[in-house]
């Protein structure tokens, strides 16, 4: 493309090397190639090129030293080749005697004896100081922290898998699910009236009641505390039901350790409530085949 004049293709994902066949593109005056990923050494053929007055190869992945066939180009007025791999020592004459027109900033490893611009004479890896060791008081802060760390690692796993400890007595589930006084469920079962008694068990009676704290109606199982084993089987209920979630497992709400009207021991598991009948029922009365019974 002889007739040529300006070729920008800054700002793309442009690879590779930058093809030598645009040393004989005789007639540009701009060549923008700036923000690419270009690789590879500059082409000494771009020294070809007389009438060139911007050449911008910034920011790409070049690497090598700077042509001196640049020098040549006497009437290049802007050289770009910041932020690229360079290294070596800058040519001089040319455009870079003309230190306004020229930018190499980013490239660490280029050196020369250009007075405008602060450059080593000799590649900065030649200058660059040995590292000195880490001062001991770092060291030590470091060693400390880092068993710090490892302790706390352990001391966290070690919560984390060990088995949750036994209940010694029932107050500590008493003071975990304390939330329903006597008071409470004595007037929401219209105070364990026979008419809300849905049944009875080995440990206690079974009322129906409504509370305020819950917006659907409640089953109040009273323990009979005169039974002996009542107060470990409340303590037993709290353990297991707390954890326990099926489907098939009503839910426990929560529980009341107290003191009746008449200054005896009062405990009741508060659970919901589900209208469906109890289960000796369905067993016993409203199934009569043995098939039905083992479905249920």
């Amino acid at each position: 493309m002889k007739q040529l004049v300006v070729l920008r293709l800054y700002e793309n994902k442009l690879s590779g090397d930058i093809p030598l066949e645009l040393g004989e593109c005789s007639g540009l005056k701009g060549l923008l190639l700036g923000g690419n990923f270009f690789q590879g050494s500059i082409p000494s053929s771009l020294g070809s090129l007389k009438s060139l007055e911007f050449l911008d190869l910034s920011r790409n992945n070049l690497s090598g030293t700077i042509p001196g066939e640049l020098r040549k180009l006497s009437i290049l007025k802007s050289l770009n080749l910041s932020f690229d791999h360079l290294h070596g020592e800058i040519p001089t004459g040319g455009v870079f005697s003309n230190i306004t027109g020229l930018s190499l900033y980013g490239n660490e490893d280029l050196c020369g004896r250009l007075p405008e611009i602060k450059l080593p004479a000799r590649p900065i890896k030649h200058l660059k100081k040995p590292k000195k060791p880490l001062h001991l008081k770092v060291i030590l802060i470091i060693v400390v922290t880092g068993e710090f760390l490892c302790s706390l690692v352990l001391i966290i796993i070690f919560y984390m898998i060990r088995k949750p400890k036994r209940l010694s007595s029932a107050n500590s589930f008493e003071d975990w699910l304390l939330m329903v006084s006597y008071c409470e469920l004595y007037g929401s079962t219209s105070g364990f009236s026979s008419t809300n008694l849905i049944g009875t068990e080995s440990f206690g009676s079974v009322y129906k009641g409504t509370l305020k704290c819950f917006n659907k109606p409640i089953a109040v199982k009273v323990l009979n505390l005169q039974i002996h084993g009542a107060s470990k089987s409340f303590v037993a209920e709290c353990r297991a039901l707390a954890r326990v979630r099926h489907r098939n497992v009503v839910k426990i709400l929560t529980c009341c350790s107290s003191i009746d009207y008449k200054g005896a021991d009062f405990k009741a598991l508060i659970f919901e409530f589900m209208p469906n009948g109890s289960l000796e029922n369905w067993l016993h009365k409203i199934s009569s085949t043995l098939s039905q019974r083992t479905k249920i």
